[in-house]
């Protein structure tokens, strides 16, 4: 008789791990079933006690542990596979299954809650030897006519014997990262690549501007509109720049006279991100929730909404710290652009966003720009950016806006991760790169321009982080509580980091967030994290956050 600790692969259930009585032999990374409740479920053996091991602990516990009378076990993944899960599972500290089921396709995991039997060959029967993978649906179109490609949710079909390597294309794209469960694939590809001992080719996007035109130029930011709609709708605007600097400005005259076309790069939808005092520098925050407000115009009509949805606030509202009315928005975003220019040009102005646009209208005009040469404008974000890879659309030139804001963010990799947005834009252009810089003497700049092999060690360079035991060297655990519902499990929460671990916190109205930074090489065994896993699921947990703050 054996007491096995298991984990459910399927659905989240009331708890992340569960434990059975068993007399059959079982190895840890089996798949079983097991009961829970009035059904049987999918479970994978993560350990394996004897019973006088187990007497302690189940002596501890206030309830029965059942028994697994007859085994059906599911021969469908690989030990490594599943073992690759576990540890992606323990280090971004989520249950077992939600990692699992994001690897694996709707139509399998149906098939195993409904009882359908499926044979590993009927889903692996590829005699492939080599898997190529990409960030997200678009990529897959990309210039190379490579067979086998596929998406992260697809990546058990590297669990192959077949396979004997595993190139991952465009390895620094942020969409490597699941958006709403915040692991990353990546490390899932790397630790099953070691183990199943597949090699791993990891292939990064280089700066392309051989043989064509870079132009980094200054943006000037001494005139910038205030917020109120008769300053945004401004006629006499050469006399007031305010986003688009002198130069890009007459680039894009030029564009009118050689019908070609320049695509206007931003980070942002919509109208301005953040609201600023130019007298005493306060940020327009949501009086609710602490959020930044951004201005959104729908028509004519001008108005601050909260990212939460909270109420809206006037756009004529002064700063509530020293009433000036004469607010800046900050944020090159897509309407801001384009209100900017449209009245100075008499060609077609195209904004695209993936609110405005679906993929199948976007692929439309970028295929009819191709098709009818005109002179056009077409502003844009990652939405855009992404469907021309996917159709390997070349724009006649390329203008990024602003990156600033990018600069800001307090992330160890940040440089980094800047140039490799660059370079990803520099591949979509045939003629004339232009970027606007609010601060030209940018260090960063300077390698952009040279453009060196050595380019990206450079931005790499981590001895300080490495000496401060800052990330990559650490491991930043984040864990935001929702303040006023759980006053109790804060404390309880800080009362047991007070006596293990350091930490800061950071108050705001509808949640406080607990920052701690763990040695990475003990950082799996650190009994902390098992402690973290074992919060309520309202309690969002994140881990390696792209925010260090």
């Amino acid at each position: 008789m054996k007491c096995i600790k298991v984990y459910p692969i399927l659905k989240k259930t009331f708890s992340d791990s569960l434990t059975y009585w068993i007399n059959e032999d079982v190895e840890i990374g089996n798949i079983i079933e097991a009961p829970l409740q009035n059904k049987n479920i999918w479970v994978v053996i993560d350990s394996i006690i004897s019973v006088n091991e187990a007497k302690e602990f189940i002596k501890s516990q206030d309830f029965k542990i059942r028994k697994i009378e007859k085994i059906k076990k599911l021969e469908l993944f690989s030990q490594e596979f599943i073992f690759s899960v576990l540890k992606t599972s323990n280090y971004y500290i989520k249950p077992f299954g939600e990692v699992f089921s994001e690897l694996i396709p709707k139509k399998i995991l149906e098939s195993l809650t409904d009882g359908v039997d499926i044979n590993r060959v009927d889903i692996n029967n590829s005699a492939e030897t080599e898997i190529n993978v990409f960030p997200i649906q678009e990529y897959l179109q990309p210039k190379t006519n490579l067979e086998n490609k596929i998406l992260p949710i697809d990546l058990y079909k590297i669990d192959n014997n077949n396979v004997k390597r595993v190139n991952v294309y465009y390895v620094e794209s942020e969409y490597y990262v699941h958006l709403f469960k915040k692991f990353d694939y990546r490390y899932f590809i790397r630790e099953f690549c070691i183990r199943k001992k597949i090699i791993l080719n990891e292939i990064e996007t280089v700066l392309s501007i051989k043989d064509k035109n870079l132009y980094i130029i200054e943006q000037n930011i001494k005139n910038k509109t205030a917020i109120k709609k008769k300053n945004l709708d401004n006629e006499i605007y050469k006399d007031k720049l305010s986003i688009i600097s002198p130069e890009l400005f007459s680039a894009l005259k030029k564009i009118e006279e050689t019908n070609e076309s320049i695509f206007l790069y931003t980070l942002k939808k919509g109208f301005a991100s953040q609201t600023i005092c130019p007298d005493c520098k306060h940020v327009m925050k949501c009086s609710e929730c602490s959020e930044n407000l951004e201005i959104e115009v729908k028509g004519d009509v001008f108005k601050y909404r909260c990212p939460n949805n909270h109420k809206a606030m006037n756009i004529d509202s002064p700063c509530p710290v020293c009433f000036n009315p004469n607010l800046l928005s900050l944020g090159a975003s897509i309407e801001v652009i384009y209100k900017e220019i449209k009245k100075e040009f008499n060609i077609d102005i195209i904004k695209i966003d993936n609110e405005s646009h679906t993929k199948t209208q976007v692929k439309k005009i970028l295929k009819d720009m191709n098709e009818d040469k005109r002179p056009v404008i077409i502003i844009g974000n990652d939405f855009l950016l992404n469907q021309a890879i996917c159709l390997d659309f070349i724009f006649d030139n390329i203008a990024i806006i602003s990156l600033e804001s990018l600069f800001s963010i307090p992330m160890y990799n940040m440089e980094y991760d800047i140039y490799k947005k660059v370079a990803l834009i520099s591949n979509q252009f045939y003629k004339n790169f232009i970027i606007q810089t609010r601060d030209i003497d940018n260090i960063f700049w300077k390698y952009i321009k040279e453009n060196k092999k050595d380019i990206v060690n450079v931005l790499k360079n981590d001895e300080e982080l490495k000496e401060l035991n800052l990330p990559p060297y650490s491991v930043h655990i984040q864990i935001s509580i929702p303040t006023e519902k759980s006053k109790k499990t804060l404390e309880i929460v800080k009362n047991y980091l007070d006596r293990n671990q350091k930490y800061f916190e950071i108050e705001e109205k509808i949640k406080t967030t607990i920052h701690i930074l763990l040695d990475k090489k003990e950082y799996l065994k650190n009994p902390i994290t098992q402690y973290i896993k074992s919060l309520p699921a309202y309690i969002k947990v994140e881990v390696d956050s792209r925010n260090l703050l």
